[in-house]
């Protein structure tokens, strides 16, 4: 069994900070697992946050969204390792892909 499965069976109880600390925003949601199933079930959950929420169109940018595949990984890390800056490597795998708009990854992830 892996830690996470065996932490989960002792404690019934998984806990993670949260990232949002500058705004004070006490949104949250907490699952149980009933004893004696398998079975999830929201145990607490406020829904009422201090900050505005992040448009629809700007979500990608979030960490959680960022994902690159192996192919222009692959290709970015040859760009570094032929010491190509960092823009430049953005620059070329947004042409690429056809557009500035909406690559596939943002520019700090190809530092």
């Amino acid at each position: 069994m892996k830690k996470m499965e065996t932490d989960l069976i002792e404690c019934h109880k998984i806990t993670r900070k949260s990232h949002n600390i500058r705004e004070s925003c006490k949104a949250q949601i907490t699952f149980e697992i009933d004893t004696g199933s398998t079975n999830w079930r929201v145990h607490i959950f406020v829904e009422h946050h201090t900050h505005e929420l992040i448009t629809l169109r700007k979500r990608r940018f979030l960490r959680v969204n960022r994902h690159m595949s192996s192919t222009p990984r692959g290709l970015l890390d040859s760009l570094n390792s032929a010491h190509i800056q960092s823009f430049q490597q953005y620059s070329y795998a947004a042409m690429a892909s056809g557009t500035f708009s909406n690559p596939s990854f943002i520019m700090t992830s190809t530092s």
